[in-house]
């Protein structure tokens, strides 16, 4: 009869985990692309992966999610860019986070932040493959990311912080969470470069939406120390950023996937380009693609050939930067006063450029401006050009969003 009671109650929790599973596949998300970015120069890189708080159930925007008020509040206090890339689902398992973190480009990142759980509490998950499988995945992350970076194990809060949770089956979950928390715990603090991050308690009235933007302003309020504590300490201690440029075949492979090489005008850049020329007001401003071995405009305002070679570039210079580039006067800098572009047509003497990222993370190209003058760029003038460069990012990333659409 026990037996017969106890299998009644597990047939009674899948299928109430089912419907759950589904009313929260059904919850507005985010629509917009998977990144978002604080203005700033030298900008710090966070990778979001996992799922729950990452996944912005409840607002159509990342810019009104988690990863937006993340960005803006390292920025706030660092004093430097920040650029977010999400890589959540909202039903991945810690099993499936193993085989996607092997897929992940680690050591381009700054700090690595993971937030598991949910989805193996409705899934019934035991504690005992929870705790195998998680020290699989802090293995693969914290042996992939740069020597300076830090992985940030969010714990799993009180489910019934959410209205729709706070039920029997609601409680059964929250203990699973509990069992997960204690075994990540213990887990965590075996590795030197993880941590484990407690999650604020926040209990709101009961609403409609799973959460709202200030559930979100309030979530990254609370996380965000541990994590400036580790940016600005690798920041004082002068640690190398990691390049996100892993070889030239691959970088070229993500032209070739963009497809836009050798293609007509396009609004969309055009305008960006045009906006760019005009606030530093320079005679020219390209959008430029590296693509094998030469320098291409996908959008060119004023003086200058709409392609040449690549060694000669001091866009492929830049592409090899964090920051970007700046060139004063290139007759006075010793990597560049050689160079047949300055010492004969266009004879060019400044240049500012900015560069830009396929969606899968390679440096692909640079928005630049230059001009025969030489000149002094302003403090607000860089993080204003990596600005308009984030709007070609975006700009990419939604062709890349609306090209997976089509083949689905």
């Amino acid at each position: 009869m026990a037996q017969f009671e106890s299998l009644f109650a597990k047939s009674r929790f899948r299928l109430w985990s089912l419907r759950m599973r589904a009313s929260l596949a059904a919850v507005e998300t985010p629509t917009d692309i998977p990144r978002v970015h604080a203005s700033g120069l030298d900008p710090d890189r966070i990778l979001l992966f996992g799922s729950d708080i990452f996944v912005g159930r409840g607002v159509l925007s990342h810019e009104v999610a988690f990863p937006g008020y993340l960005a803006r509040s390292i920025a706030r206090k660092t004093g430097r860019g920040v650029d977010v890339v999400i890589a959540a689902h909202s039903s991945l398992t810690i099993e499936e986070a193993v085989a996607e973190a092997r897929m992940l480009e680690l050591d381009r990142y700054d700090a690595v932040m993971v937030d598991l759980g949910s989805a193996d509490a409705l899934a019934g998950t035991l504690p005992g493959k929870w705790a195998a499988q998680l020290e699989v995945l802090l293995q693969i992350l914290t042996s992939r990311v740069s020597a300076s970076a830090h992985v940030f194990f969010i714990e799993s809060p009180d489910p019934t912080i959410v209205p729709a949770f706070r039920c029997p089956h609601g409680h059964a979950v929250a203990d699973a969470f509990s069992r997960f928390n204690l075994r990540s715990q213990e887990i965590i603090d075996g590795f030197e470069n993880a941590s484990f991050v407690p999650f604020p308690v926040q209990r709101e009235k009961p609403t409609d939406r799973l959460h709202t933007a200030r559930t979100f302003e309030g979530f990254a309020a609370t996380l965000t120390p541990p994590v400036i504590a580790h940016l600005e300490a690798e920041f004082i201690a002068g640690a190398p950023r990691s390049e996100p440029i892993f070889s030239e075949e691959r970088r070229q492979a993500s032209v070739d996937q963009l497809g836009i090489v050798d293609t007509g005008p396009d609004l969309r850049f055009d305008r960006i380009v045009a906006q760019t020329q005009r606030i530093f007001g320079t005679q020219s401003a390209s959008f430029n693609l590296i693509d094998h071995d030469r320098r291409w405009s996908k959008s060119h305002i004023g003086p200058g050939v709409r392609e040449s070679t690549r060694i000669t570039e001091f866009c492929d210079t830049t592409i090899h930067t964090h920051s970007g580039l700046i060139v004063g006067d290139a007759r006075d800098d010793t990597r560049f006063r050689d160079n047949p572009l300055v010492t004969g047509n266009p004879h060019l003497r400044f240049y500012a450029g900015y560069p830009i990222e396929s969606p899968d993370g390679q440096r692909v190209g640079v928005l630049c401006v230059f001009d025969t003058q030489p000149r002094v760029v302003g403090g607000q003038e860089e993080p204003l050009l990596r600005d308009l460069a984030m709007k070609i990012e975006r700009e990419l990333w939604q062709m890349s969003l609306r090209d997976t659409r089509i083949l689905a």
